[in-house]
């Protein structure tokens, strides 16, 4: 057995492990993500950081990263939610109802982030999930803001067989 992996050298390992890297989903990458390292307030600031989840992030909200992420300047309490996902808010100083956002994100890759600035009365969401509607904890986060709507977000139907 040494002698024939001697003969093949070490080009296959790299080549399955660049497969490997290349094709597997983002979502895999997230279940490596331990979510109760960020479940507290001394914590949580370094979620942003966490180049998975920001991969994620920008991946869900496109051009519109920036504006979602420019509202991290202080952080609210996190939680861990009844459905397994971690719920991070923050704001920009002293705008907690004029700029603000608020994510989940949850261990298997599912995501939904939401997102409030000063020149529009609704609440920007966007999910990687939509069969799911609106997050429920990012619908409590939202209805505390002060004169700003919710998009409709009404489950759709789920095309999965057997549904």
């Amino acid at each position: 057995m040494s002698i024939h992996r001697r003969a093949l050298g070490k080009g296959p390992y790299y080549v399955a492990l660049l497969a490997w890297l290349t094709f597997t989903p983002a979502h895999v990458a997230l279940a490596a993500l331990q979510l109760s390292h960020y479940d507290k307030l001394e914590t949580v600031e370094s979620i942003t950081a966490d180049k998975a989840v920001t991969a994620q992030l920008k991946k869900l909200l496109g051009n519109q990263y920036d504006n979602f992420i420019a509202n991290f300047d202080v952080y609210g309490e996190p939680h861990l939610t009844s459905a397994g996902g971690l719920f991070v808010s923050g704001w920009m100083q002293h705008l907690a109802q004029e700029n603000a956002s608020a994510f989940v994100i949850y261990p298997d890759g599912r995501l939904s982030a939401a997102w409030i600035l000063p020149d529009s009365s609704a609440v920007n969401y966007r999910t990687n999930h939509p069969d799911d509607g609106m997050d429920k904890d990012i619908k409590q986060w939202a209805s505390q803001l002060d004169g700003k709507t919710l998009p409709d977000m009404a489950p759709q139907a789920s095309n999965k067989p057997g549904a």
